[in-house]
């Protein structure tokens, strides 16, 4: 009796599983017309992208003025930055403590002789961020 039903459950098994195998080649296509493929797909392709931008196009406009704040204020908060290293690093402990005002940052400077704490606000915004320097 158990021998007919492992028969069975065999050719059961036997019978689920294909026979044969086939497969097929895998053939690899360009898309983009400008790597060869279909050149039909072009407009498609260019339509899709314009319907993904996520920027108007006069959104963006060069303010002279601008520009040049945004460079000073960069150039000022490096030469912060670098002084900051140089004190803390080097041989010379000439930073003044106390607090400037940079376009819209407000910087405080607090340099206790062991660490320089230096504390950058957005008066805009309100974020702020604190770093602290140890001396060596």
């Amino acid at each position: 009796m158990r021998t007919r039903v492992a028969v069975a459950c065999l050719g059961m098994a036997l019978a689920a599983m294909p026979s044969t195998a086939s497969a097929t080649e895998l053939v690899f296509s360009f898309t983009n017309p400008s790597f060869g493929g279909d050149p039909m797909i072009g407009n498609f392709l260019l339509n899709k992208a314009d319907s993904q931008k996520r920027f108007a196009e006069d959104e963006y406009e060069e303010d002279p003025l601008s520009d040049f704040e945004d460079g000073l204020n960069r150039r000022v908060l490096g030469l912060i930055a670098d002084k900051i290293v140089q004190d803390a690093f080097g041989d010379e402990g000439n930073l003044s403590n106390g607090t400037y005002t940079i376009g819209s940052y407000v910087i405080s400077i607090d340099n206790n002789g062991k660490v320089i704490k230096v504390a950058v606000t957005d008066s805009l915004s309100g974020d702020s961020t604190v770093v602290e320097v140890p001396v060596f």
